[in-house]
């Protein structure tokens, strides 16, 4: 007998700039999500690192995603998760995978991403981070590949239009 979760967990990845946050926050909206951005995660060494100009490590990630991780889990208890994370690397992914999260990877442009990022208000990521991002992205093998360069609306709408699938799988 399996005790599977009833509840759904989409984890949204991509570069900065990708539209992350904002589709997590409209489709947790739809779906009565609770929505989790991982950048409200980092630790202040983090924050302060990437402020500054110099990309995150590994070990600089591993607390990071461990609060993710324990956030998310809690909140699967009792609700759908949507969590807006980066999750740049395979490994990082790994690490989250007992959360047995649905992948939406939004794909982007290098120069919109780059457009948007300079456009953002109060973030602690500068622009001259991208080319670390860019450089450290293993693109995923099984996920839901959208073009993040189109209108956040009709990604929210491939996404529901994938949730039946997502269910089943």
């Amino acid at each position: 007998m399996t005790n599977k979760n009833p509840y759904l967990c989409i984890l949204i990845m991509g570069l900065p700039g990708s539209g992350k946050t904002t589709v997590g926050k409209i489709l947790s909206e739809q779906l009565k999500a609770v929505f989790i951005d991982a950048d409200d995660h980092h630790t202040i060494h983090n924050i302060r690192k990437m402020s500054n100009g110099h990309p995150l490590t590994d070990l600089d990630r591993k607390n990071w995603l461990s609060n993710i991780l324990n956030n998310a889990r809690e909140k699967l208890k009792n609700q759908n998760v949507i969590i807006a994370c980066s999750a740049l690397k395979e490994k990082y992914r790994k690490f989250l995978i007992s959360l047995n999260f649905k992948l939406v990877y939004l794909k982007i442009n290098h120069n919109v991403a780059l457009d948007r990022i300079i456009k953002r208000k109060n973030h602690f990521m500068p622009s001259s981070l991208l080319e670390s991002q860019i450089k450290i992205l293993e693109e995923p093998r099984k996920a839901l590949i959208i073009d993040a360069n189109i209108e956040v609306n009709k990604i929210k709408k491939i996404i529901v239009k994938h949730i039946s699938k997502f269910r089943n799988n």
